[in-house]
């Protein structure tokens, strides 16, 4: 069953392709449900954000939601230190 991590929180893919949304969790991977349109952000995300960056096109998309492998992406320090406080 999925679990949600973090609510308000962006995808960055590239610069050009960036999404924000809810960040859940399934097992070995990421599950991203994007707000919005298809194409992305028109502004960019910015550092202090919560953000899981992609380092690849090998994932699944369908409707807005990204599902990626935890291999192939990483959560930023804002990210971390949130699920941090979380767990405690």
């Amino acid at each position: 069953m999925a679990k949600v991590i973090i609510t308000g929180c962006g995808l960055s893919i590239t610069a050009d392709y960036q999404f924000w949304g809810d960040l859940w969790e399934e097992g070995d991977c990421w599950v991203f449900n994007a707000c919005g349109s298809e194409e992305g952000l028109e502004t960019p995300l910015a550092p202090r954000q919560r953000i899981l960056h992609c380092f690849t096109d090998s994932y699944f998309q369908r409707r807005n939601v990204f599902v990626i492998a935890k291999p192939l992406a990483m959560l930023n320090k804002p990210a971390r230190d949130y699920i941090s406080k979380e767990i405690v």
